[in-house]
């Protein structure tokens, strides 16, 4: 699990400062919608699961969960520094706020905080749940499309 992640200095994104100006505008559109997008989802997960992890006595799971929170936190200084090195900067903070302007991002990413959100407003063992399932919903399907 601790291979799983990125750490922003180690990121050698030289070569993207470039490309970024060498794509068309509707590639660079999606770029920054898709970096947006990411940046907003593992926000959710550094926020959220620390809720989830409350209710969990298994020590090895608890660990595992830490862990992803720490992981989920790298991933989002790792999209800071892609969009703060590649991203001209009277342009950041649109790049940030994309998923707030784009509908499709924004249905998509209040989706998945609601599910979150209804276990932190009423923290029964169905809302639990439905956490998990917005968890799983977020790694498996949001996050990983964001990518492809």
């Amino acid at each position: 699990m601790r291979e799983n992640f990125w750490i922003p200095q180690r990121l050698d994104i030289t070569q993207d400062v470039t490309d970024y100006w060498n794509l068309t505008d509707d590639e660079r559109y999606a770029f920054d919608g898709i970096l947006s997008y990411l940046t907003f989802l593992d926000s959710v997960q550094t926020c959220n699961i620390p809720h989830l992890k409350n209710s969990i006595t298994a020590p090895e799971i608890s660990l595992c969960m830490a862990e992803q929170i720490s992981q989920e936190g790298m991933h989002n200084q790792s999209y800071q520094y892609m969009i703060e090195s590649i991203i001209p900067s009277e342009k950041r903070t649109a790049v940030y706020d994309f998923w707030r302007t784009d509908k499709v991002l924004k249905d998509r990413c209040q989706f998945i905080a609601g599910l979150y959100q209804k276990y932190v407003d009423n923290s029964t063992q169905e809302n639990y749940f439905i956490a998990l399932l917005a968890d799983y919903l977020l790694e498996g399907l949001y996050f990983y499309n964001g990518l492809n």
